[in-house]
């Protein structure tokens, strides 16, 4: 712009969006950024996605009240907050003014000064010219004056009129006379300067003004959530079929702890207990996204429980007990192993060998209902030692977790899927506290007053969440990838000093599970932050985030070639039950995979994905490693076309 074009007017004008300043993003992604830190300041007892088209359907609604459309951004946060009360949500008292200071917050970071413009305008003010900012904007002249002051503008500007709060706007052409009144000055001696061609020059010159348009920054507005899909594909390193591409599960795990995140800041609890021995991770896991968030309000924790450790101490008196809990999942079982999984120790095990003309190796198909196992409930010193033995491990399990300030409403956090040992702590206490588990996804059907679980990927109660059984395919992989660093718990011990530790039982096949699945734990951690860096940069909501999460997870389990399908099938044959049919996961598996078991299952399931989902595992026990990977990638496609 040349100066000539001054000599003839003693008033310049400028339009302050995209032409004093640009933003380096949109105006949605400006509310959108504001709506996700307001849901933040509010402890999301309202999300950001619900906040967003809330504000978009009371904008629409406030700018069909008046002729001009004009409205205030006060008038806005009044109006959602009504609406917000009306439909039952607990707002803190100052929510409008929150919202109206995060806005102001928002514009602020986003606003980048246009070098060329502002250099005009100070040569408009060398030459004596008087300088005014006229914009079409919802936030009212205080706000624009801090913006001024900001850019270090404010000494040049002589005023400031806004459409909000004059009632009339450029666009409609009417704010240009009522502007002219405000300052005293011929439409003739000014010179109007902005982006809008209808705005800022048709409606100006119909008015009188002399007028310019102004050329947009070429930098301005990048839609930041096209540049935060294009900065997630960039963490999405590594082909998905490769074992490298397994650090690929940062994603699914970060969703999970930004939604337990949200839920607790929601729920108000502040003290989390993570579950051994997934739950080491998944603490590392939070404890790395809360000091992201700079929030230090939590209390996360560690508790070593198994549900070994956990069994004897939660069952009932022998009269009231009917080991439901334990033959539902495990009806064919040995009366060594049922004795085992109840924590009955070898010795006491010998005795009762010694007394009954049983065989405790002998697998039972249905052991509850048979008479071996009829026999061993009505001996008298089973009986005795039944009683002595649970009442031990319920006074040492109880006191370590009283121990380690697990309370009534205690947090527990793990993997999921049934939450047993959620359970198993909930009668051990005679369920006597309130306990809530969340997890990264749950399975079971039933629900218990004061034990509540709550799945943050996916739930069966009270219904299938959405893309239930996308979520859920493969999910027990998350049992192997997020192995500890330490054994199993088989026990707790009461120290001299009174103090209760865990016991623990070491198992070599699990130490090699661990060394081969830390380091890909540790580049999950480092894509991890470079997630959160992401989304917190961009203002990209979750309901945007979730879906490019879900095709993550389904290529994780399902896109494989030869090298993943022996990765994972060592870290399978290396993982060892000590509850239950108590041995190795390659033991079971060759019980599993013999031809009748296979033909049995493909015949009960309904789904043909489900189907193949036999066929490829069945295809990678045995080593063929090619028809396992093809088959697998025909189930992608199938499962992909049915995802909502």
């Amino acid at each position: 712009m040349k100066s000539d074009c001054l000599k003839t007017v003693s008033t310049v004008v400028f339009d302050y969006f995209d032409t004093l300043v640009y933003r380096d993003c949109t105006a949605l992604d400006i509310k959108r950024i504001s709506a996700l830190e307001v849901s933040k300041t509010c402890d999301y007892a309202v999300s950001g996605a619900y906040l967003l088209q809330l504000r978009l359907s009371a904008e629409e609604y406030l700018s069909s009240k008046r002729q001009s459309g004009e409205f205030s951004i006060e008038e806005l946060a009044c109006e959602m907050a009504c609406r917000l009360v009306s439909a039952g949500y607990a707002l803190p008292a100052d929510f409008a003014s929150t919202l109206v200071a995060v806005e102001m917050a928002t514009e602020l970071a986003h606003q980048v000064p246009n070098d060329e413009v502002i250099a005009f305008l100070k040569q408009a003010v060398a030459q004596s010219k008087a300088v005014y900012v006229l914009s079409d904007f919802y936030m009212p002249k205080p706000c624009f004056l801090q913006f001024l002051e900001h850019h270090k503008l404010a000494q040049y500007v002589n005023d400031v009129f806004v459409s909000c709060d004059l009632h009339c706007s450029k666009a409609n052409g009417d704010i240009y006379p009522q502007f002219l009144r405000e300052i005293g000055v011929s439409a003739a001696d000014c010179l109007m300067l902005g982006d809008n061609y209808r705005s800022d020059v048709l409606q100006a010159k119909r008015n009188g003004l002399q007028a310019i348009q102004v050329k947009r920054n070429a930098k301005s507005a990048k839609n930041l959530q096209a540049a935060a899909q294009s900065a997630l594909q960039s963490v999405l390193a590594g082909k998905y079929r490769s074992v490298e591409a397994m650090s690929n599960y940062a994603f699914p795990l970060y969703l999970m702890c930004e939604k337990m995140y949200q839920y607790l800041c929601k729920s108000g609890k502040r003290t989390i207990h993570f579950l051994s021995r997934e739950g080491e991770f998944l603490k590392k896991l939070f404890e790395t996204y809360c000091a992201l968030q700079e929030d230090t309000r939590f209390d996360c924790r560690y508790l070593f429980v198994s549900r070994l450790s956990t069994f004897a101490a939660s069952l009932r008196p022998l009269a009231q007990e009917d080991f439901q809990r334990l033959f539902k999942s495990y009806p064919k079982m040995s009366l060594r192993a049922f004795l085992t999984n109840c924590s009955i120790s070898k010795a006491d095990i010998q005795t009762l060998e010694a007394e009954l003309a049983l065989d405790f190796d002998c697998s039972v198909p249905n052991l509850q209902a048979s008479s071996e196992f009829s026999t061993l409930l009505h001996c008298a010193t089973f009986q005795t030692i039944y009683t002595e033995t649970t009442a031990r491990y319920k006074q040492n399990l109880t006191d370590y977790l009283l121990q380690e300030g697990v309370g009534d409403g205690a947090v527990l956090v793990d993997v999921g899927w049934k939450g047993s040992m959620q359970d198993n702590l909930f009668y051990a206490f005679d369920e006597a506290l309130s306990l809530e588990g969340i997890y990264l996804g749950t399975v079971s059907h039933g629900a218990i007053a004061n034990n509540k679980k709550t799945g943050m990927l996916f739930s069966k109660v009270p219904i299938k969440s959405k893309n239930y059984d996308a979520w859920t395919f493969d999910k027990n992989f998350y049992e192997r990838l997020l192995s500890a660093s330490h054994s199993p718990t088989v026990s707790y011990r009461r120290e001299a000093s009174g103090e209760v530790v865990p016991v623990f039982t070491e198992y070599e096949s699990e130490k090699s599970m661990y060394n081969r699945i830390a380091p890909i734990q540790a580049q999950i951690l480092e894509k991890f932050s470079r997630i959160s860096e992401v989304l917190r940069r961009n203002g990209m909501l979750l309901a945007d985030f979730e879906p490019l999460v879900l095709d993550t997870q389904l290529r994780l389990a399902l896109l494989t070639g030869k090298k993943k399908l022996k990765f994972k099938k060592a870290l399978l044959n290396e993982q060892f039950e000590n509850f239950g049919y108590i041995m190795s996961s390659k033991e079971h598996l060759s019980g599993a995979f013999s031809l009748r078991n296979i033909l049995k299952n493909m015949f009960r399931l309904k789904h043909l994905q489900r189907v193949m989902g036999i066929v490829s595992t069945v295809f990678s026990h045995h080593k063929l490693y090619t028809p396992a990977a093809l088959v697998s990638a025909v189930q992608y496609r199938i499962i992909r076309r049915q995802i909502q």
